[in-house]
């Protein structure tokens, strides 16, 4: 129940493009890592250490896609292991497109805070969302 209400505190936090609401869920060693260097964004090439650098990235992210109708659509936890598939609607706001995105966050807590999280999408998807 803790690891499900921190993904709901999180997850509103990046709706409202809240940094420091999303940040406050990260251990000051954690590792956040986005599987997508396909798409060629700074922020989604290499894995991020630390909050500082996770702040940069997440504060990035935050300026260039918009978050809304966040939804959990599955979560798995065992320990302090979790797996969770979200569904929300993302749209890059130079452009003004937006699509429906499937992610999957594979994250580890300590203590009741994220020190290791690997996310992924389809990163076609999001190429789409640059598409003139």
């Amino acid at each position: 129940a803790e690891i499900e209400a921190a993904f709901r505190d999180l997850y509103d936090a990046r709706v409202r493009g809240d940094v420091e609401g999303v940040m406050k869920h990260f251990a000051p060693d954690a590792v956040y890592r986005m599987h997508s260097r396909g798409t060629g964004t700074v922020a989604m090439r290499n894995a991020s250490v630390g909050t500082e650098n996770i702040r940069l990235v997440i504060g990035a992210l935050m300026q260039a896609y918009k978050f809304s109708h966040w939804r959990l659509a599955g979560l798995i936890v065992e320990g302090e292991k979790a797996s969770l598939h979200w569904q929300s609607r993302v749209m890059l706001l130079t452009t003004g497109k937006a699509e429906e995105f499937d992610g999957f966050d594979f994250v580890t807590f300590r203590d009741g805070k994220i020190v290791e999280c690997h996310q992924a999408f389809d990163t076609a998807l999001v190429l789409s969302l640059y598409a003139k």
